[in-house]
């Protein structure tokens, strides 16, 4: 192990640090007790994945490891025929985590591995590729079960050959694996075992009725639509441990693209927002406003520096970078992982955290609140925040000792959209619902009906002043509320209207002014939104296009904000319903 990896220069790449977790110790003592390693708790995730039966043992990963470095032969430049000895991450970072972390399977209480999807991500010319090959001969000749089906896919043909060329090469250069494997023009078969290794891509049309048990999705980024990577990725169902794992460098920044979902979704697992204990996600970058320039930078996105790569290309890397704007953006892309045109997130997140404080529901009753209403069409989130003034909505400057604004949020969402969500992997939408923050309504669309009770339900516990919304999407939910006396109001969609509140939310967040109650869904709505600036005053407004994922819940907060600020510069007291 270099001196570099354990003083934790590339720790950053696992994830959120486990100690940061409240129950951290906690899973130390279940450790201790079932006699593995604790050093093995790295991150959160790690640590709700303890807590949730997981175990390491680590001398599963180690096999994998020996699989590499005693069968394995490189197959590139000055280290071609030499034994595939690992470098620190891919052994501490990559192989071992990925599998010797264990639980039991949920419905046959056998032993599987931990993960069953994941990514790695990670800069260009660090022994990515080779990497990609030893996982693919050991899913079907080193450790893969009977009738192992593993792919390589990409959205060309060459992209997709790159991993599988790979193994065949070290097959080729590997006695063990020569005995075994059998190369044809695109297969390497493993008889013993009747498993098998191709390649797949794009081009080849619809690639659907794949049975694998391993699937290799290299280069994600440049993976033009999202189509095979959805038509694939349920072809592991009927195994007993699959595993779908992309591999990738950054791109040029699409909300739209598979690569930034899948880059953003392993992001957030690995910083705890969203809780995947079955997701293996893995990022070595550069921070975003660090120097490009300078070989530290270099240094902290690059783990394999000075081993594969020498530090000298990259300054000769830099030198042409400095004279070309497009090749300064192919650098941060390439070799700091860093993705370029990329929309920014709006609040700094670790206030927006600070801000979690608990909201007591029954200590606002009957607190004049102002209602921001986000209304779907009827198939996607429909999202209700509450916002109370910290003068206990009186709006007659009583402020509470504590100033603190206040937000209750609420949700639906149809049932069918939730069991969708999570049969595409995303489980944080059933737990939602079963912590009863999310309410699923029945069928394929959400119901109205059940939206509108509860909106009356709220006015009769709280005094609602004002119930922002959108006119673009005014149904007829909107129109009975009225006729029954609700205080709807319209509120315009553009930066006109948005501004203010956008610029007084970013004030309560950075002056902990802010009480959210740690409320999930509207944490992640609040880590996904990005703005749009409009106009020579660069006045803001959510941009739902640009943002990373639903917004919802922060775009009726902010509309509940907006008219609150109205109403408290017009210096009324209203009476609300």
């Amino acid at each position: 192990m270099r001196r570099e990896y354990a003083s934790g220069r590339w720790r950053y790449a696992v994830g959120t640090p486990a100690r940061e977790h409240p129950q951290y110790e906690k899973a130390l003592g279940i450790a201790r007790k079932r006699r593995f390693n604790p050093w093995w708790i790295r991150s959160v995730g790690d640590v709700e994945a303890v807590l949730e039966g997981c175990w390491m043992d680590e001398a599963k990963g180690e096999r994998v490891c020996q699989f590499f470095e005693n069968v394995l032969r490189h197959t590139k430049d000055r280290f071609a025929g030499q034994p595939f000895l690992l470098i620190d991450w891919q052994r501490y970072d990559l192989l071992i985590p990925l599998f010797g972390w264990r639980r039991l399977h949920p419905e046959f209480g056998l032993e599987v591995r931990r993960f069953t999807r994941g990514s790695m991500w990670i800069p260009k010319k660090q022994g990515k590729t080779e990497t990609c090959s030893g996982l693919a001969l050991h899913g079907i000749g080193g450790g893969g079960s009977a009738g192992a089906v593993v792919l390589s896919a990409a959205g060309s043909r060459d992209q997709a050959k790159l991993i599988f060329n790979g193994a065949a090469k070290m097959v080729r250069r590997s006695p063990a694996l020569q005995r075994s494997l059998e190369i044809l023009r695109n297969i390497i078969l493993y008889e013993k075992g009747d498993g098998t290794f191709q390649p797949v891509s794009a081009e080849s049309g619809l690639q659907e009725g794949w049975d694998w048990s391993a699937l290799l999705f290299d280069e994600l980024h440049v993976q033009k639509t999202r189509t095979l990577w959805d038509t694939l990725s349920g072809g592991g169902a009927a195994r007993l441990e699959p595993l779908q794992f992309a591999i990738s460098t950054s791109g040029v920044y699409d909300p739209e693209a598979i690569g930034w979902e899948v880059w953003e979704y392993a992001r957030q697992v690995r910083e705890g927002i969203v809780s995947d204990t079955g997701y293996f996600a893995l990022q070595y970058y550069a921070e975003k406003d660090s120097d490009w320039r300078e070989a530290r930078t270099w240094r902290r996105a690059n783990p394999s520096l000075g081993i594969t790569v020498a530090e000298s290309f990259y300054a000769g890397q830099l030198k042409e970078a400095l004279a070309s704007p497009a090749k300064q953006n192919m650098f941060r892309r390439y070799y700091l992982n860093i993705w370029v045109q990329s929309a920014e997130r709006w609040l700094n997140m670790e206030r927006w955290e600070a801000c979690g404080g608990a909201v007591d529901r029954g200590a606002l009753r009957g607190r004049n609140c102002f209602a921001g209403i986000d209304l779907s069409q009827k198939i996607d989130f429909t999202s209700v925040v509450l916002v109370f003034p910290p003068d206990g909505g009186r709006l007659d400057g009583m402020d509470e000792p504590d100033g603190l604004w206040r937000v209750l949020p609420f949700f639906w969402l149809p049932a069918e959209m939730v069991e969708t969500r999570m049969r595409q992997g995303q489980e944080f939408y059933g737990r939602w619902v079963e912590n009863g923050l999310l309410e699923a309504t029945p069928g394929n669309v959400v119901d109205y009906g059940l939206v509108r009770e509860v909106l009356f339900g709220l006015a009769d516990e709280f005094q609602i002043i004002e119930a922002p919304f959108d006119q673009y999407k005014a149904t007829q939910l909107t129109t009975e509320l009225m006729a029954r006396g609700f205080p709807c109001v319209e509120f315009r969609q553009g930066a006109p209207s948005f501004h203010a509140p956008m610029v007084e939310l970013e004030g309560l967040v950075e002056s902990g002014l802010l009480a959210h109650g740690g409320n999930p869904i509207l944490r992640w709505m609040a880590d996904n939104l990005v703005v749009r600036r409009v106009g020579p005053n660069e006045n803001m407004a959510p941009d739902r296009k640009s943002s990373k994922g639903k917004i919802d819940g922060m775009v009726a907060m902010l509309m509940g904000l907006g008219r609150a600020i109205v109403a408290q510069e017009a210096g009324f007291a209203y009476t609300g319903m």
